[in-house]
């Protein structure tokens, strides 16, 4: 994966050299306007970690993807709300939830807390049954919601698995 993002196995960014000629550019093509740190840890599981943040000379920007994140207490746009009234039940045997701003909310607070941590302590898959797989939820997710949401936060997930790594 690593490698089709541009990132080879020394943790430099080039150009996906496919399809072009021996003497084509080996740069990217925006370098001159973006500097760049990658961020490898080989000793975060079974595949190394590896996170690029991206700073925009001109604007000030620093672009940043798995590394930090912020979660909004209201659902973006842009996510289906059909799945957030599916997620919005304790029980899936009740989805999908009635088509209000409050369950919305609520669906999106659960598929955050899975997203950010894969398996939060609140939640269970059903075993068996007609919703074998589905997600379960008990009393408490609500404060596990309340502690990461409106912050920039490193991501729990790399949080876990790089930064618990770390030396003493």
């Amino acid at each position: 994966l690593g490698e089709w993002l541009g990132i080879d196995k020394t943790g430099t960014l080039t150009v996906d050299r496919r399809g072009l000629p021996d003497d084509a550019e080996r740069t990217p093509p925006w370098l001159d306007e973006l500097d760049y740190r990658v961020l490898r840890v080989d000793t975060a599981g079974a595949n190394p970690y590896i996170e690029t943040c991206f700073f925009h000379r001109e604007s000030r920007s620093l672009l940043v993807t798995d590394l930090v994140l912020s979660i909004p207490t209201v659902p973006p746009e842009v996510i289906s709300r059909d799945r957030l009234l599916n997620l919005a039940p304790d029980d899936p045997a009740d989805a999908p939830a009635a088509s209000t701003d409050e369950n919305l909310k609520i669906g999106w607070a659960k598929a955050s807390l899975v997203v950010s941590f894969l398996g939060p302590s609140r939640q269970s898959q059903v075993a068996d049954g007609e919703f074998k797989g589905k997600l379960k939820w008990e009393p408490g997710y609500e404060k596990s919601f309340e502690a990461i949401r409106e912050r920039t936060i490193p991501s729990p997930i790399l949080r876990t698995l790089v930064f618990s790594k770390g030396r003493g």
